[in-house]
């Protein structure tokens, strides 16, 4: 058959030569399931994670398998997250052909779907006028094809190619109408109005074509809480396409009441449309054909406040990696293993599957031991608070120290029975990988006894499920601003003292809390060399003097009665340290001199010399003054008066 080219353009005609060549597909059976595609490079993407040390590769194949697992929505939606996901491994995760691979694999299984979808659409094609219809069909068939071209050498290129004719066959889903009045309209509204909902119940309404998504904001799309509705519920709003989700916020306050849904209350969702000039629009900036607005109430306290089956992934909460790095013990079994070289201001913690956490379970059951002090040997609880952030993207736990951590220690992040999820019916999991550990020395005890075994005794922590994480810090550099306190046991109270020693410590303590340090504790400066430094009258302290060390002082305590001045005098600047604190009631003086005035007298061509005056330790001179007679002359005759 002859076309007519000519008159068509060659971009058109290029299209059409591809519309020619393309086989067509029949539908067949029931809708596909893009997950049966994505789910194999997710697989992947996670065996991939396991041999992963580069934290920013850990970090693209950690957004890739996200991105992967996502919950999916259609043909467009799983394009866009295989583009994602595609273009984060080809980035950042070099030399795995096997991740290239998988993801080529993903490509042609949607494209599989993108066939299906396409024949199944050809009625709304030939629904359109012909111009219309050509067109459709030489986007589509085009970008299917570059897609098909792209799936070994370029999987992103060709998912964006995929995405391109996903978004056509979307728009050929949606139902024929005019421009307005009612072209643009809710088309279904969820959870259903009256239901009692649980708190993590997401609100999603469906319009009849895709949103603007800059239109949709909290003014135009309201949840609203309070007596008069007149507060916006804490929240997130998603725009997918023809599709808005509120996920209300999740609790990470023990008290839960941050949470976006307060327990037994009605939320009204109002979707804003016209007459109202602030409203939803679609694409092309349609209006919304008219506000709606329902009502729903959330369960009441005392009941089952969180529908477990809305979270993303299945209870109950476990483990999926933790920062720093954990390391588990290998043969042959030498030592405890664990994360090293971890600096000392580290914040554990713990990124778990996407099962919310009730906050209210996390105190006095997360907690972070001490077991080695600088190779001492010990069993010491880390004071500080466990905090989490979660939503449906992710959960993190972590645990804040409430001051800094000792440096070439190791510490043990354990978490005690009783830490729930949301729903309240699931417990935290074990450790997957210590668990197998510790049955495994467990079965060598039982036996003959063995490496491992041996590791249990000497490093119970080590194998213990409860142990989430194990770690241990670096040496860190010295620092004039780092105190150290270390209590050996010779602090401790006898014979009716309180076991202060001046001589190793500068702390004080509460009689009513034995051994407990209550005041605060201050940083001992200089080694006291000189003693007590309280003059009864008024002194000079020289630095070139034998008791200063180039320029500093070292006391054992200051003290500068009321009425009293030490001035500060020499040729080094001055340096006061002092053990036990300073307390400065009279005057301490580091000024410099003031120089001779000048002036002789008036009326003359010069001034005389005069040197500046002297500075204060350290200082220099001030300057000399000038004798140039520009400068300090008498004045001249007046202008009213004769005399200047």
């Amino acid at each position: 058959m002859a076309l007519p080219i000519g008159p068509v353009g060659p971009r058109l005609a290029a299209a059409l030569l591809v519309l020619l060549a393309f086989p067509a597909v029949l539908p067949a059976g029931d809708a596909p399931d893009a997950r049966r595609h994505l789910d194999p490079l997710a697989a992947e993407v996670e065996e991939a994670l396991e041999s992963a040390s580069d934290p920013r590769t850990r970090r693209a194949l950690l957004s890739a398998r996200d991105l992967l697992l996502s919950p999916g929505g259609g043909l467009e939606q799983d394009a866009a997250r295989l583009r994602g996901a595609s273009r984060l491994l080809e980035k950042r995760v070099k030399d795995r052909p096997a991740l290239a691979a998988a993801a080529g694999s993903a490509l042609r299984g949607l494209l599989d779907d993108a066939d299906w979808e396409y024949a199944s659409l050809s009625g709304a094609v030939d629904a359109l006028d012909p111009g219309a219809a050509l067109r459709t069909r030489a986007k589509v068939e085009a970008s299917l094809a570059a897609a098909r071209a792209l799936a070994a050498s370029s999987p992103s290129r060709g998912a964006r190619s995929l995405l391109a004719a996903a978004r056509v066959l979307g728009d050929l889903r949606l139902p024929p109408s005019p421009n307005y009045g009612g072209a643009f309209r809710v088309v279904s509204f969820a959870p259903p109005t009256g239901d009692l909902v649980g708190l993590n119940q997401e609100v999603v309404v469906v319009f009849s074509g895709p949103l603007d998504p800059r239109s949709v904001r909290p003014d135009t799309f309201q949840v609203r809480i309070g007596p008069n509705f007149q507060s916006q519920a804490p929240g997130s709003l998603v725009v997918s396409g023809n599709t808005v989700v509120f996920r209300p916020r999740l609790p990470v306050k023990p008290d839960r009441t941050d949470g976006g849904f307060p327990p037994g209350v009605k939320i009204r969702v109002t979707t804003v449309g016209y007459p109202s000039t602030n409203l939803i629009l679609g694409k092309g900036r349609r209006p919304l054909d008219r506000s709606l607005t329902a009502e729903f109430t959330t369960a009441a306290a005392g009941g089952l406040l969180y529908d477990f089956t809305k979270f993303p992934d299945d209870p109950p909460p476990r483990l999926r990696e933790t920062w720093p790095v954990d390391v588990l013990p290998s043969a042959p079994f030498d030592g405890p293993a664990g994360a090293a070289g971890v600096e000392t201001a580290v914040l554990p913690v713990l990124r778990l599957a996407r099962v919310p956490l009730d906050p209210a379970t996390l105190p006095g059951r997360v907690r972070l031991l001490a077991l080695d002090l600088r190779g001492r040997p010990t069993s010491l609880e880390v004071p500080g608070t466990a905090e989490v952030d979660q939503d449906d993207r992710e959960v993190r736990l972590r645990f804040r120290p409430s001051a800094t951590l000792a440096d070439r220690s190791r510490y043990a992040l354990r978490i005690e029975p009783g830490v729930m999820d949301l729903s309240g019916q699931f417990e935290m999991a074990l450790h997957g990988g210590r668990s197998a550990l510790h049955a495994a020395a467990a079965a060598e005890a039982a036996g003959e006894g063995g490496p491992l075994a041996d590791l249990a005794a000497a490093h119970p922590e080590a194998v213990d499920p409860r142990t989430y994480l194990l770690f241990t810090t670096r040496d860190e550099p010295a620092s004039d601003r780092q105190v150290v306190l270390r209590f050996d046991g010779t602090d401790r109270p006898v014979d009716g003292g309180d076991g202060s020693d001046p001589g190793r410590t500068t702390a004080s303590y509460d009689a009513a809390v034995p051994g407990a340090v209550a005041a605060a504790i201050a940083a001992a400066g200089g080694d006291g060399s000189l003693g007590d430094l309280e003059p009864s009258a008024s002194m000079t302290l020289d630095t070139a003097a034998a008791s200063s060390e180039d320029g500093a002082f070292h006391y054992d305590r200051i003290r500068i009665p009321a009425g009293v001045t030490v001035t500060l005098a020499g040729p080094l600047p001055a340096i006061l340290r002092a053990r036990r604190g300073i307390l400065v009631e009279g005057r301490l003086v580091a000024s410099g001199a003031a120089g001779s005035n000048s002036e002789g007298a008036y009326n003359t061509a010069t001034l005389t010399t005069q040197p500046g005056g002297a500075g204060g330790p350290g200082g220099g001179a001030g300057g000399t003054n000038s004798k140039d007679p520009a400068y300090g002359m008498p004045g001249g005759p007046g202008v009213s008066v004769p005399g200047g």
